[in-house]
């Protein structure tokens, strides 16, 4: 077994010590929990299907106040648990919601959630919070504007990893995990290692098929370019020696399954 796969298999079991900790760790008496902790509460009530504890869990986090920006890990872990509670939520309510590009629109632009008094949509969460806000489309056009109050929420860089940590709610979407500020650096590279892992290499015309999410947020793997990722994750034995030898790669895109 490499050094990677040896990697792997400590991180899944961190992981999994993180959800077996919150399972059976009750919370103490007078301690108030942490965001990120409601924010799990929220995905574990999702995905038991208990839609009367998500009602409850969206009560209380009406109350609760999002980590400031400098708070990165507590605000990471927060935000992602968040965004995949809610949309485990959302496919419970409409199952067939992504399957079209007019249900996919919806499903990610309505609000789904109220925090500190402001409704969120998903794309609030994940485009305007977790990418840092930036200019998209032709018209440049901010996720969050410059005069609401969720703008002090926004995070103050970008971590690609996290494309490997939300699970928008389809087949071709990242697994979910639980996540953790104090393990959150492992738990995201093993996010991105696992997004990486799907990829396949095609040493006969020396391409790389890879995740369509890396061609939709192309823009957010220029810093390390995306082929970086690629050299330290992708236990790829022609990859490697393609990459040894110099040689010109070309990326494709493969199908992305919405159902």
């Amino acid at each position: 077994m490499n050094a990677l796969k040896r990697k792997s298999l400590i991180l899944s079991v961190i992981l999994l010590s993180s959800l077996l900790f919150q399972c059976v760790e009750g919370e103490e008496p007078g301690m108030e929990k942490k965001p990120f902790e409601y924010a799990v509460d929220l995905l574990n009530a999702a995905r038991g299907e208990n839609l009367e504890e998500v009602d409850s869990v969206l009560a209380i986090l009406r109350n609760v106040a999002p980590p400031a920006p400098d708070q990165v890990a507590q605000g990471k872990a927060f935000w992602v648990n968040l965004y995949n509670g809610l949309v485990i939520w959302q496919k419970l309510k409409d199952p067939k919601g992504l399957h079209t590009n007019f249900g996919r629109q919806s499903f990610f632009s309505r609000s789904v959630v109220t925090l500190g008094g402001e409704e969120w949509s998903l794309n609030d969460i994940e485009h305007g919070v977790l990418r840092g806000n930036p200019p998209q489309g032709i018209l440049r056009k901010r996720q969050i504007s410059k005069t609401s109050p969720k703008l002090r929420f926004v995070l103050k860089e970008l971590d690609p990893r996290i494309h490997g940590a939300l699970n928008c709610g389809a087949i071709s979407c990242p697994p979910i995990a639980y996540y953790e500020p104090d393990l959150l650096e492992e738990q995201l590279d093993m996010a991105i290692f696992n997004l990486v892992f799907q990829s396949k290499f095609d040493p006969g015309k020396n391409e790389l098929q890879v995740s369509k999410i890396f061609d939709w947020y192309s823009a957010d793997f220029k810093n390390p370019p995306l082929l970086d990722w690629f050299d330290r994750f992708f236990e790829n034995d022609d990859y490697r020696k393609a990459r040894k030898a110099g040689k010109s790669l070309k990326i494709s895109y493969m199908a992305y399954n919405w159902k």
